[in-house]
């Protein structure tokens, strides 16, 4: 045993290590990871900045040099000799503009088209820059002549991407004196001498300020109609305002080294876990044959007890101090079951007997009540208060009759006194006052038959005040205290209340004989049902300035379960 026992703590060690061991790696893994991320992502935006400062200084200075051209366009005479209708006059200031926009094609930077088109006429400049190659001048210069009023259409303060043949483009739009002004910027330049070098880029897209895509330099994976954009796993989108065009362009980068060690964490991760299971499910195993099979079926056998089988004898499959466990249970619970129910046989027949007899004592009384207060009326010859008394009083003692039931609903009780009270008030009309009040959330708790019936019984028999005049209050309310949780049922009378000698002696358990007869079967009763829940179930006591007090206190739980086995 001892060399077993020491296995215990060598299990409890090396799991502790292994958690140790993957808390550390994670830790560490997790840290370069977090530095090699945020280095990564600071480079590229560093990119992204750039393009965008470079592009936006580009933008300005062209901006500069087509202030010019827009301003020579608002001189009348060279309006005027460009829509001559005497050809050598517009093309001398047509030569004019080319030489013009030819100088501005070879010396400013990243201006590789401009170009203006006379929207009223036939005139037409453009000029290109040393960096265009022949086919795109050619193919603008035809795309130019055949679409110039589809392209009139990107007339716009900003610059905005345009696409020609396989190439894109920035470009911008005046329009001065029904000429159209405009230059284009190829996108390519500021990529390449930018985001060229990089070889993790993996889209790059401008959107506008409601988020969508509007234009895409690339493949990429761009979803112009949705403005939604699927972002490679393991990638980082950069997005960075570029003001001068009111877009932003975005930027997403793939870092293989981020990749590679997310793919090595994983390994790690699933070869880590892997050997803890197989060391857990190992601990478990032999946790399970050792000590949790014999204590299962030490709780086995508990259930069994509880649920009847008494001739129940737990396997005593465990060793050492666990079988020893095992052989004291079986024998301290045929010991104490077989106890038990010796006590419970004993206890039941006795309180049987008990319930029986307070039973008997209680109907004969009511009977008799009943017919005196009848034979009283009638030597009255109160006859429509007899015919009302009659009625109350036929389910008065239909109620009284209703021997098959030992419990009731609250309700069925307060509705009974209420009746019961109806019927005291035609015998002595205007001296009955009842206020009865019981919590809707307990109308249907079980209550012992016939229990407030006896209180009220009593309060017309003792509680009356002078000049023959009852008031009483009777109350029914669900209470939440620290030293008990149930129903609290109150009476309250303003009569003589108990006497003194009687107080004393309910307290100790020794009525006197013919005193408070209902009472004292009352606090039987209640003893009976609740007495092993509640240690006070009835509290009866006087009250300022004159009058009797009885609280009832019934357990949340209801009724001993002695007690309800005398229902059945």
């Amino acid at each position: 045993m001892k060399k077993r026992s020491v296995f215990y703590p060598i299990i409890i060690i090396i799991n502790s290590m292994f958690i140790m061991l993957a808390a550390t790696y994670a830790f560490t893994i997790g840290g370069f990871f977090r530095e090699e991320k945020a280095a990564f992502v600071l480079s590229r935006k560093q990119m992204v900045s750039n393009y965008v400062n470079r592009a936006e200084t580009t933008f300005s200075s062209i901006e500069g040099h087509m202030l010019e051209i827009q301003t020579m366009l608002t001189r009348v005479e060279s309006v005027n000799w460009l829509r001559s209708s005497d050809s050598s006059e517009r093309k001398v200031e047509e030569r004019k503009y080319y030489e013009l926009f030819s100088q501005k094609a070879h010396s400013v930077e990243g201006m590789d088209i401009i170009f203006l088109i006379d929207t009223e006429g036939k005139t037409s400049v453009w000029a290109y820059g040393d960096d265009l190659a022949s086919s795109a001048k050619m193919e603008f210069r035809g795309y130019l002549e055949e679409k110039s009023d589809e392209i009139s259409n990107y007339f716009s303060y900003n610059w905005q991407p345009y696409k020609l043949g396989e190439d894109q483009y920035y470009l911008k739009l005046y329009k001065v004196s029904g000429f159209m002004v405009g230059a284009l910027c190829l996108e390519s330049r500021f990529a390449d001498e930018i985001l060229g070098q990089e070889e993790n880029v993996h889209s790059r897209y401008l959107k506008n300020s409601d988020g969508e895509i509007v234009f895409s330099f690339g493949p990429g994976d761009a979803n112009e109609k949705s403005g939604e954009k699927h972002l490679l796993k393991g990638a980082f989108l950069i997005e960075q305002p570029m003001p001068v065009a009111d877009l932003s362009l975005c930027v997403s980068f793939k870092d293989n080294v981020l990749e590679y060690l997310r793919s090595v964490v994983v390994i790690i991760a699933i070869f880590t876990g892997a050997v803890y299971l197989i060391v857990d499910y190992m601990f478990i195993r032999y946790l399970k044959k050792k000590l949790l099979n014999p204590i299962t079926e030490l709780s086995k056998g508990a259930e069994q007890i509880i649920g009847g089988n008494y001739n129940y004898v737990t396997k005593e499959n465990g060793e050492g101090e666990v079988l020893v466990l095992q052989k004291a249970f079986n024998n301290a619970m045929q010991s104490v079951v077989q106890l038990r129910i010796d006590t419970y046989e004993y206890e039941l027949k006795q309180k049987e007997q008990e319930l029986l007899r307070l039973r008997q004592q209680l109907r004969p009384h009511f009977y008799l009540n009943a017919l005196a207060v009848v034979k009283g009326m009638a030597f009255q010859r109160k006859m429509e208060e007899i015919q009302a008394y009659i009625d109350a009083l036929t389910i008065h003692i239909r109620y009284l009759l209703n021997n098959e039931r030992t419990q009731i609903s609250l309700q069925q009780e307060f509705d009974h006194i209420e009746n019961y009270v109806n019927m005291q008030r035609i015998c002595f009309p205007g001296k009955i006052t009842a206020f009865l009040d019981l919590d809707e959330s307990i109308r249907d708790m079980m209550i012992p038959y016939l229990l407030l019936h006896t209180i009220a019984e009593n309060a017309f028999k003792h509680g009356r005040g002078k000049n023959n005049n009852l008031m009483f209050t009777l109350s029914a309310r669900k209470v939440e205290d620290e030293d008990f949780s149930g129903v609290l049922i109150e009476y309250e009378d303003a009569g003589t209340g108990f006497n003194e000698e009687f107080l004393k002696d309910f307290a100790k358990n020794e009525p006197k004989e013919g005193e408070h007869l209902g009472l004292n079967n009352l606090k039987q009763t209640l003893s009976i049902y609740y007495g092993q829940k509640v240690a006070e179930p009835i509290r009866i006591m006087n009250v300022t300035p004159s009058g009797a007090r009885i609280e009832i206190r019934i357990p949340a739980g209801g009724a001993d379960p002695d007690a309800a086995n005398i229902d059945k």
